[in-house]
């Protein structure tokens, strides 16, 4: 019976090239990052009209101006369209820029968060290629190189029928984006406020398309 070789490995080798390789740093760390924060990091409507190529109508403008506010914890949208998802800048504007929150995509179905992955994929290929260096963007929603210790987003898909696909969810740094909200169903969207473990001091019926849940802006970050 043939033996296979035995193989040899340098260990001085092997120490040298582990010393010498440097991991990518943190998008916080990129020298980038910080003119891109001054530029966008209070304004959500330019983030989506500059780097996502949106054309807001009045009515997304207002809902955005509203989402973007310190102790926004839930958006509702009631349009329900499988070839454009809302949301997309949304959660990677609060992702960027408010990384203590754990940004949740929810949806009836899985087209729309294919909708939110197309357009995450948009991004990194575009003028600020350089997020795709930080972010690791799969059909399950977008990490970083921290993996699950760090800013995150992730996408979960519920109806009536199956609101048990919203449990276990809860933080006092939540943010609930829910596309579809009307075909979501109400069993769902109160296992959403149950989450969330500030009371709620406000709930903003921006236009007839879209809900903000606000808490105290006292325990936003």
């Amino acid at each position: 019976m043939k033996t296979k070789a035995p193989v040899v490995i340098d260990l001085a080798q092997l120490q040298a090239r582990l010393h010498t390789k440097r991991a990518d740093p943190v998008f916080h760390d990129d020298p980038r990052y910080a003119e891109f924060r001054e530029r966008y990091g209070a304004d959500l409507c330019a983030f989506a009209e500059e780097v996502f190529g949106v054309e807001l109508d009045p009515e997304t403008r207002k809902a955005y101006l509203n989402a973007s506010k310190p102790g926004t914890r839930m958006v509702l949208s009631d349009v329900l369209d499988m070839r454009e998802a809302r949301f997309p800048p949304v959660a990677l504007w609060a992702m960027l820029f408010h990384p203590c929150n754990e940004v949740v995509v929810i949806a009836p179905r899985n087209e729309l968060h294919r909708c939110h992955w197309r357009a995450y994929m948009k991004v990194a290929k575009g003028a600020h290629g350089w997020l795709g260096k930080h972010l690791r963007i799969t059909q399950s929603g977008i990490r970083t190189e921290a993996g699950y210790l760090g800013p995150r987003i992730s996408f979960r898909t519920a109806t009536n029928h199956s609101p048990e696909n919203l449990a276990g969810m809860s933080g006092h740094q939540m943010l609930f984006l829910v596309e579809g909200a009307a075909r979501i169903g109400d069993q769902c969207i109160q296992v959403l406020h149950a989450s969330l473990r500030e009371p709620m001091v406000s709930e903003v019926l921006a236009l007839s398309c879209f809900t903000v849940v606000q808490t105290s802006p006292q325990v936003a970050h």
